[in-house]
């Protein structure tokens, strides 16, 4: 079943909307499958900024990094971004995936990874993040692993020409506090993220000149 579905997945991520839309009749993965039509639903129209890939393409690309840590973790990650940009809230995954314990474990997941900061939107941006800071120090060690494959997949779109020199600066900073408090819940995973900003510190520094 694993196996079928990261073919599932890589082909959703590897197309656009018009494919998307025809592949989501697909029945064969239950919970999950429920996750990406969902999240597709959620997501349609969005976009990513730098790429202007279909916004959609995240998300999937989160649950397929979160493939080694089960099912419950990877339809958290495929949705993890439908509470904090889309309106969605926690009772309407309940709805959706049951009040069982697998879908208020995928509900509440997702719940821990939305920022809380989106309460404050015209607050100073560190005074934000100060605040998301501290949640995400609190939060489960599912939440943290599911964090890390977030940032580094956000991570990865930053490595693109029209990124600015200074705003990658100040993201790649934030990611390295972020990770102190994320890190305990998966070293290794932790290591690739250490290593990821490592490679965009460089990266930014060669084409500064």
């Amino acid at each position: 079943m694993e196996r079928h579905l990261r073919v599932l997945l890589e082909e959703l991520s590897a197309t656009g909307e018009e494919r998307i839309s025809m592949m989501m009749g697909f029945t064969g993965f239950d919970v999950l499958s429920a996750a990406v039509g969902f999240a597709y639903a959620a997501h349609l129209g969005q976009k990513r900024k730098f790429t202007g890939d279909d916004y959609i393409v995240h998300p999937l690309r989160v649950g397929l990094a979160l493939e080694p840590y089960g099912v419950t973790l990877q339809c958290a990650g495929i949705l993890h971004d439908t509470i904090e940009d889309c309106g969605v809230t926690r009772e309407d995954l309940f709805s959706v995936f049951g009040e069982q314990m697998k879908g208020r474990q995928i509900a509440n997941v997702v719940q821990e990874v939305t920022g809380p900061s989106k309460q404050i939107p015209d607050a100073p941006r560190g005074r934000r993040k100060e605040v998301d800071l501290r949640h995400l120090a609190e939060v489960s060690p599912e939440a943290k692993i599911l964090k890390m494959c977030d940032c580094m997949d956000n991570l990865r779109d930053l490595q693109h020409s029209q990124v600015p020199f200074d705003y990658l600066d100040l993201r790649l900073g934030e990611r390295t506090r972020l990770l102190e408090v994320l890190r305990d819940a998966e070293s290794e995973l932790g290591n690739r993220m250490e290593q990821l900003i490592q490679e965009l510190r460089e990266w930014n520094e060669e084409r500064r000149g």
